[in-house]
């Protein structure tokens, strides 16, 4: 079974600079995203997810959990293997930093973010990509 996910927004976001991994207030701002068992349609994964600007370079936000222990392992891979879209472009970034939490907790925690070397300017729509997975027993 192969696992894919895909989200997509408009960019409108900013703030002061920080270090390379730190953790940010999670806002109604964040995009939300999931990681769906293609084959079953059952939803392993929730998160929420932000780009912000730090020193004109992005930054990576994002809070999520799981729905289902068993894809643990695979959906790790997928982050790790995700992409950043910026405009079309896809740039390789590692998203496993996201701070895991509990299902009641997504829309009421903070966010673990980490700095890209990905410029901010120019930047008219972003995404993210998760790399593809499988799961198998």
């Amino acid at each position: 079974m192969s696992l894919s996910v895909l989200s997509a927004a408009l960019l409108a976001c900013s703030a002061p600079a920080m270090a390379q991994t730190f953790e940010t207030p999670l806002t109604s701002n964040f995009f939300e995203g999931e990681i769906r068992a293609s084959g079953m349609y059952q939803t392993v994964y929730v998160f929420r997810w932000y780009p912000i600007d730090v020193d004109g370079r992005f930054a990576i936000c994002g809070a999520g959990y799981y729905r289902s222990n068993a894809f643990r392992t695979a959906v790790r891979g997928m982050a790790r293997r995700a992409e950043f879209v910026k405009n079309g472009q896809s740039f390789p970034v590692d998203m496993s930093h996201f701070k895991r939490v509990s299902r009641g907790e997504i829309d009421q925690t903070s966010a673990t973010c980490r700095q890209t070397n990905i410029p901010v300017a120019g930047t008219q729509q972003v995404g993210i990509r998760f790399g593809r997975g499988t799961y198998g027993r």
